[in-house]
């Protein structure tokens, strides 16, 4: 066995449900820094710092030879996502649990008013008294990634004396999409999130920079072909420049990070939605067709997410 699989087998040991690696080229990708230059609303202005670490991972950990990226899966179709909403009996003490900020109270009532049942993907919501993303009934994923990594460059560390590494979880200033297509992990969609073929997109994504050069794995290949399922599914159009993300319109944005008044244009359209947006996952077919195999075995490794 190479060290590369090496290194996959203990990101999977770990939980991850793929793992890839890509070399440390610099990104030249000016339509990415042009969409976040000028869609970025104020609060996400940080994004719009360290542009050359984004492009260049080596400016951001001068040692980087190559770059191990992992996805850790979420969501799978088998699971019951109206059942998971109304176990919640306490909202302000789930997302107490789960490390995250409750919503206005007045947006869980307006939501609440206005829901009144039919989801994007077909299924029947009818009883949910609101929506909440996928990705947030589980625990926070920095955390809990952050953990994974560490151990996960510790354990690297002893297959080869020359292998150190720093490693990063979405608050870090690198371009993980362009670096999971790169290795293989997925393709970035029209909804401008990583696909996986066999995984869908419900899933975490972290990596690590490596100090030692390794064999790249192949990129992945768009499979989006002219499925706009996602662009015509979202509400609010944030999706009009398809893979491109208008933040300015997203139900996410508005009610996940934003430090402002949610505008009436965007609360009309939030559809039940009181944190997060699943619309453009849901609509996916990609998310629709894992094996009964993949379904068992990302189950598995869900469940030290889930509250």
């Amino acid at each position: 066995m190479d060290i590369e699989e090496k290194i996959k087998n203990i990101a999977v040991k770990n939980g991850a449900s793929l793992a890839g690696i890509t070399d440390v080229l610099k990104s030249d990708d000016s339509i990415e820094i042009e969409a976040l230059l000028k869609n970025t609303p104020p609060d996400l202005n940080y994004l719009k710092s360290n542009i050359e670490k984004r492009l260049d991972i080596k400016k951001w950990y001068p040692d980087a030879k190559s770059v191990l990226l992992c996805a850790w899966q979420y969501w799978n179709s088998s699971m019951d996502y109206e059942s998971a909403i109304l176990k919640i009996k306490d909202y302000p003490l789930f997302f107490k649990q789960n490390s995250r900020k409750f919503p206005a109270s007045d947006l869980l009532k307006f939501c609440s008013s206005k829901q009144t049942g039919g989801s994007a993907s077909g299924g029947k919501a009818k009883n949910m008294p609101v929506k909440i993303s996928r990705f947030a009934l589980s625990r926070d994923y920095h955390k809990t990634i952050k953990k994974k990594l560490k151990t996960m460059l510790k354990e690297l560390k002893t297959l080869d004396d020359n292998i150190d590494g720093r490693f990063f979880v979405d608050t870090s200033p690198v371009f993980e999409k362009k670096l999971s297509e790169r290795a293989g992990l997925g393709w970035q969609g029209k909804n401008s999130l990583i696909i996986n073929a066999e995984r869908g997109s419900y899933f975490f994504i972290g990596g690590i920079a490596l100090s030692v050069a390794l064999k790249s794995d192949k990129p992945a290949v768009n499979l989006c072909a002219d499925c706009d399922l996602c662009v015509k599914a979202c509400p609010t159009g944030a999706l009009d420049k398809p893979g491109i993300l208008d933040a300015n319109k997203c139900l996410s944005y508005w009610t996940t990070q934003s430090k402002s008044e949610i505008p009436l244009s965007i609360k009309e359209k939030l559809g039940g939605n009181i944190y997060g947006c699943d619309i453009c996952q849901e609509v996916c077919p990609y998310n629709r067709q894992q094996t009964a195999g993949d379904r068992q075995q990302a189950k598995i490794k869900i469940s030290e997410f889930m509250v």
